[in-house]
Protein backbone atom coordinates (compact mmCIF):
# COMPACT_ATOMS: atom_id res chain seq x y z
CA UNK A 1 0.00 0.00 0.00
CA UNK A 2 1.14 3.52 -0.69
CA UNK A 3 0.59 6.87 0.94
CA UNK A 4 -2.63 8.85 0.53
CA UNK A 5 -2.48 12.66 0.90
CA UNK A 6 -5.09 15.39 0.69
CA UNK A 7 -3.93 18.87 -0.21
CA UNK A 8 -4.39 21.37 2.59
CA UNK A 9 -5.62 18.77 5.09
CA UNK A 10 -4.63 19.29 8.72
CA UNK A 11 -3.64 16.49 11.06
CA UNK A 12 -6.84 17.00 13.05
CA UNK A 13 -8.97 16.79 9.89
CA UNK A 14 -7.16 13.65 8.77
CA UNK A 15 -7.79 11.92 12.10
CA UNK A 16 -11.47 12.94 12.01
CA UNK A 17 -11.76 11.55 8.46
CA UNK A 18 -10.03 8.26 9.35
CA UNK A 19 -12.20 7.68 12.42
CA UNK A 20 -15.64 8.40 11.00
CA UNK A 21 -17.75 5.44 9.97
CA UNK A 22 -18.71 4.51 6.44
CA UNK A 23 -21.23 2.32 4.67
CA UNK A 24 -21.08 0.42 1.41
CA UNK A 25 -23.40 -2.02 -0.33
CA UNK A 26 -21.75 -4.95 1.50
CA UNK A 27 -20.78 -3.62 4.91
CA UNK A 28 -20.89 -0.78 7.38
CA UNK A 29 -17.96 0.16 9.56
CA UNK A 30 -17.63 2.32 12.63
CA UNK A 31 -14.75 3.37 14.84
CA UNK A 32 -15.21 2.24 18.44
CA UNK A 33 -11.85 3.48 19.77
CA UNK A 34 -8.88 5.45 18.53
CA UNK A 35 -5.76 7.19 19.82
CA UNK A 36 -2.47 8.53 18.53
CA UNK A 37 1.01 7.60 19.67
CA UNK A 38 3.28 10.11 18.01
CA UNK A 39 2.44 9.96 14.31
CA UNK A 40 0.74 6.57 14.52
CA UNK A 41 -3.05 6.49 14.65
CA UNK A 42 -4.49 3.33 16.21
CA UNK A 43 -8.12 2.54 15.40
CA UNK A 44 -10.42 -0.28 16.50
CA UNK A 45 -13.01 -0.74 13.79
CA UNK A 46 -16.22 -2.70 14.04
CA UNK A 47 -17.55 -3.94 10.75
CA UNK A 48 -21.03 -5.28 10.08
CA UNK A 49 -21.14 -7.65 7.10
CA UNK A 50 -24.61 -7.36 5.56
CA UNK A 51 -24.50 -10.68 3.69
CA UNK A 52 -23.81 -12.77 6.79
CA UNK A 53 -25.23 -10.51 9.50
CA UNK A 54 -22.01 -10.84 11.50
CA UNK A 55 -19.94 -8.24 13.29
CA UNK A 56 -16.19 -8.34 13.50
CA UNK A 57 -13.64 -6.03 15.06
CA UNK A 58 -10.10 -5.41 13.94
CA UNK A 59 -7.19 -3.09 14.65
CA UNK A 60 -5.91 -0.62 12.09
CA UNK A 61 -2.58 1.19 12.18
CA UNK A 62 -2.34 4.44 10.20
CA UNK A 63 1.08 6.03 9.97
CA UNK A 64 0.62 9.79 9.60
CA UNK A 65 2.92 12.14 7.74
CA UNK A 66 2.90 15.67 6.42
CA UNK A 67 4.25 16.89 3.11
CA UNK A 68 5.58 20.43 3.37
CA UNK A 69 3.31 22.82 1.54
CA UNK A 70 0.78 20.11 0.74
CA UNK A 71 -0.98 18.57 3.72
CA UNK A 72 -1.29 15.52 5.91
CA UNK A 73 -1.55 11.96 4.63
CA UNK A 74 -1.48 8.40 5.87
CA UNK A 75 -0.42 4.87 5.11
CA UNK A 76 -2.97 2.38 6.40
CA UNK A 77 -2.20 -1.12 7.59
CA UNK A 78 -4.01 -3.65 9.67
CA UNK A 79 -2.71 -6.25 12.07
CA UNK A 80 -2.42 -8.91 9.35
CA UNK A 81 0.28 -6.82 7.64
CA UNK A 82 2.47 -7.02 10.78
CA UNK A 83 3.02 -3.27 11.10
CA UNK A 84 6.43 -2.60 12.65
CA UNK A 85 4.82 -0.33 15.22
CA UNK A 86 4.07 -1.68 18.68
CA UNK A 87 2.62 1.31 20.52
CA UNK A 88 -0.94 0.00 20.14
CA UNK A 89 -2.75 0.21 23.49
CA UNK A 90 -2.98 -3.25 25.04
CA UNK A 91 -6.67 -2.71 25.79
CA UNK A 92 -7.30 -2.67 22.02
CA UNK A 93 -6.06 -6.28 21.88
CA UNK A 94 -8.72 -7.19 24.43
CA UNK A 95 -11.70 -5.46 22.81
CA UNK A 96 -12.91 -8.54 21.00
CA UNK A 97 -10.72 -7.79 18.03
CA UNK A 98 -10.01 -10.57 15.60
CA UNK A 99 -6.51 -12.02 15.98
CA UNK A 100 -4.86 -11.65 12.60
CA UNK A 101 -1.21 -11.89 13.69
CA UNK A 102 -0.36 -13.39 17.07
CA UNK A 103 3.36 -12.58 16.66
CA UNK A 104 2.56 -8.88 16.29
CA UNK A 105 0.32 -8.99 19.37
CA UNK A 106 3.13 -10.60 21.34
CA UNK A 107 5.45 -7.74 20.33
CA UNK A 108 2.82 -5.17 21.38
CA UNK A 109 2.58 -6.79 24.82
CA UNK A 110 6.37 -6.98 25.11
CA UNK A 111 6.67 -3.29 24.15
CA UNK A 112 4.00 -2.29 26.71
CA UNK A 113 5.66 -4.31 29.48
CA UNK A 114 9.02 -2.68 28.75
CA UNK A 115 7.53 0.81 28.52
CA UNK A 116 5.49 0.47 31.72
CA UNK A 117 8.18 -1.13 33.86
CA UNK A 118 9.23 0.51 37.08
CA UNK A 119 12.72 2.03 37.01
CA UNK A 120 14.51 1.81 40.35
CA UNK A 121 16.92 4.39 41.72
CA UNK A 122 20.25 2.76 42.53
CA UNK A 123 19.68 -0.16 40.14
CA UNK A 124 21.94 -0.96 37.19
CA UNK A 125 20.66 -1.18 33.61
CA UNK A 126 22.05 -1.82 30.17
CA UNK A 127 21.79 0.85 27.50
CA UNK A 128 20.06 0.47 24.14
CA UNK A 129 20.88 2.29 20.91
CA UNK A 130 23.51 4.48 22.53
CA UNK A 131 26.94 4.89 20.95
CA UNK A 132 29.18 4.81 24.03
CA UNK A 133 31.90 2.42 25.12
CA UNK A 134 30.19 1.60 28.42
CA UNK A 135 26.96 -0.33 28.33
CA UNK A 136 25.93 -0.57 32.00
CA UNK A 137 24.82 2.41 34.05
CA UNK A 138 23.39 3.16 37.46
CA UNK A 139 20.16 5.16 37.81
CA UNK A 140 20.91 8.01 40.22
CA UNK A 141 17.72 10.09 39.83
CA UNK A 142 14.17 9.33 38.69
CA UNK A 143 12.88 12.87 38.05
CA UNK A 144 14.56 13.78 35.86
CA UNK A 145 15.82 10.34 34.91
CA UNK A 146 19.61 10.49 35.26
CA UNK A 147 22.25 7.81 35.02
CA UNK A 148 25.83 7.61 36.14
CA UNK A 149 28.46 6.13 33.85
CA UNK A 150 31.16 3.77 35.19
CA UNK A 151 33.50 6.80 35.06
CA UNK A 152 31.30 8.89 37.36
CA UNK A 153 29.73 11.29 34.85
CA UNK A 154 25.99 12.00 35.23
CA UNK A 155 23.70 12.10 32.18
CA UNK A 156 20.01 12.88 31.74
CA UNK A 157 18.45 10.11 29.64
CA UNK A 158 15.17 9.02 28.11
CA UNK A 159 13.51 5.94 29.64
CA UNK A 160 13.35 4.27 26.24
CA UNK A 161 17.17 4.12 26.11
CA UNK A 162 17.36 1.99 29.24
CA UNK A 163 17.59 -1.70 28.51
CA UNK A 164 17.26 -4.57 30.96
CA UNK A 165 18.00 -4.43 34.65
CA UNK A 166 21.27 -6.19 35.53
CA UNK A 167 23.26 -7.02 38.61
CA UNK A 168 25.67 -4.30 39.79
CA UNK A 169 28.47 -3.43 37.42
Amino acid sequence: MGWLFTQGQTRKELIAERTKGWTSAHASTRCIAHCTRGNVLWIVLEQYLKATGHFERFIECDVLQTERGFGWGYKDMDESMYPYYYSCPEKYLNMGTRVLCQDWRNEVRKYAAHKNRKIEKGAFYTLKNVNVSWKQVEVVSLRPLCIQSPYGSIHKISKRLLGDKVQSA
